[in-house]
């Protein structure tokens, strides 16, 4: 079993494990050395396992291609479209001279609104960059993970095969800190040192916080008993890290940091090559 096993976050259709690594590994090195940790710069006798389960969320599974051609009219009601005000409403508090909010009682219950949403996300500093089909890709990817019992269950069968006595770090990015947070949940027996969370949904009340395994209590999460320590780090501009605050959620004892990402504010190589993820891997490994 690898000594840090990561979990990858939304969007990744067409990728692999190796890939992962590829992209993974550079970037965490770079946090290593801005924490200072020099000495474990070359992660040589560190062994990364990227556990890739993105073909589970696809449409036509395991031999679909990549991101499908999505529009407006892809974007389902419920979890979808209440997740995409919530985008629509944090990017606007962000960037108010940039981007149109919408009012304080606007919920997007119809196809207009939903093109108003997308318009007005086109026009923030984090999501400009991204095409209209990876976001309503990102909604689907969430939906599906958490209301599909048999997509969740097989993703969790994968992450839970990866875990075991060896190891000490559990990264989890985006949708994967999810992911990565239930499948703590589901190891016997095993302890790891550090579960470390980037680019977090977990605190998003109802849509997320509500659907979790095991249940969430009065808007209070549980602690996975298998985690000693829990850091979470989130991006200023990034708004599908809606909550950046976990401690409030999950107990005091998460560890919270908020840095800024700047334009790719929900990129996991932006996270991975900061300090503070840098000095959480270090205090781990050593």
């Amino acid at each position: 079993m690898a000594e840090i096993v990561a979990v990858h976050g939304i969007g990744q259709y067409g990728s692999s494990a190796g890939r992962l690594r590829e992209t993974w590994l550079p970037a965490l090195r770079e946090g290593l050395t801005r924490a200072g940790a020099v000495g474990l710069v070359d992660l040589e006798r560190v062994d990364l396992d990227c556990v890739y389960y993105a073909d589970e969320l696809r449409p036509g599974g395991k031999d679909a291609g990549m991101v499908p051609a999505y529009g407006p009219a892809d974007i389902e009601p419920g979890f979808e479209q209440e997740l995409l005000t919530l985008w629509w409403r944090a990017a606007a508090a962000y960037e108010p001279d940039r981007v149109p909010g919408p009012d304080s009682l606007t919920k997007i219950y119809s196809p207009q609104l939903v093109q108003r949403a997308l318009a007005s996300l086109s026009r923030s500093t984090f999501w400009s960059a991204v095409p209209r089909r990876v976001i309503i890709a990102a909604l689907k990817d969430l939906r599906r993970y958490l209301y599909v019992p048999g997509i969740r269950k097989r993703v969790q069968a994968r992450i839970v095969a990866a875990l075991g006595p060896d190891t000490r770090i559990v990264i989890g990015h985006s949708l994967g800190s999810v992911v990565a947070y239930e499948a703590l949940h589901n190891v016997d027996g095993a302890t790891t040192e550090l579960l470390l969370t980037v680019g977090s949904p977990l605190g998003i009340p109802h849509l997320v916080l509500d659907r979790l395994e095991p249940p969430s209590e009065a808007g209070q999460g549980v602690w996975p008993a298998a985690v000693r320590r829990w850091v979470n780090v989130a991006g200023l501009e990034d708004t599908v890290a809606l909550v950046k605050d976990l401690a409030p959620v999950f107990g005091r004892r998460v560890e919270d940091h908020v840095i800024r990402n700047g334009l790719r504010a929900h990129d996991v190589t932006r996270y991975l090559a900061s300090a503070e993820v840098g000095r959480a891997v270090a205090d781990a490994v050593d």
